[in-house]
C-alpha cells in the first residue's frame, strides 16, 4: 500500500514539475519575443502581453470539457482567453460585485448547475474572492466579509 502511495506522489511530482518547466519554457519564449508584442493588440497595454501567453499556455495544455454532474446530459466547457477578454474589457476589468481589479474570474450570473447558460448576458467579471463567496448561488452579490 505504501509503494502505491509512494509511487502515486512520485507521478504526482513529476507531472507538476513537468508542467512547470512547460510554463517555463513559454515564459522564456515570450521573454525573447519582446519585439512581436507590439503587433498584438489590445485596449490595455498588457493584452498583448496577457493574449500570447494564454494562447501559448492553452496551446500546450488544451482544455478538457468535464461533465458537470449536477445537470445530466449538459457539458461544461472552459471559456476561451477571447471569451474571458470579451466579459472583462465589456466589466472594464472590474469586478462587478466590490470594483477590485485583481485577480478576476469569469462567473455565471445564473449558475451553470442551475440551468444557466454561457452566453455574455449571464457571464459577468468577478474577483477571485466575491466568486467563492458567491458560489454556486442564485446570482444575488455575496454579503460582504
Amino acid at each position: 500500500m505504501a509503494d502505491q502511495y509512494n509511487a502515486r506522489r512520485e507521478h504526482e511530482r513529476q507531472t507538476e514539475a513537468e508542467a512547470i518547466a512547460a510554463v517555463d519554457r513559454i515564459a522564456q519564449q515570450l521573454m525573447d519575443e519582446t519585439e512581436a508584442i507590439k503587433h498584438w493588440g489590445g485596449e490595455r497595454p498588457y493584452d498583448g502581453v496577457l493574449s500570447m501567453i494564454a494562447k501559448r499556455i492553452e496551446a500546450a495544455f488544451p482544455p478538457e470539457p468535464v461533465e458537470h454532474l449536477a445537470v445530466p446530459g449538459r457539458q461544461r466547457k472552459k471559456f476561451t482567453h477571447k471569451e474571458r477578454m470579451t466579459v472583462f474589457r465589456r466589466d472594464s476589468y472590474r469586478c462587478r460585485y466590490c470594483g477590485d481589479d485583481e485577480q478576476l474570474t469569469v462567473d455565471h450570473v445564473v449558475a451553470w448547475s442551475r440551468g444557466g447558460s454561457d452566453e455574455l448576458d449571464n457571464l459577468q467579471t468577478l474577483c477571485l474572492s466575491c466568486n467563492s463567496r458567491k458560489g454556486d448561488s442564485d446570482g444575488r452579490p455575496p454579503r460582504p466579509a
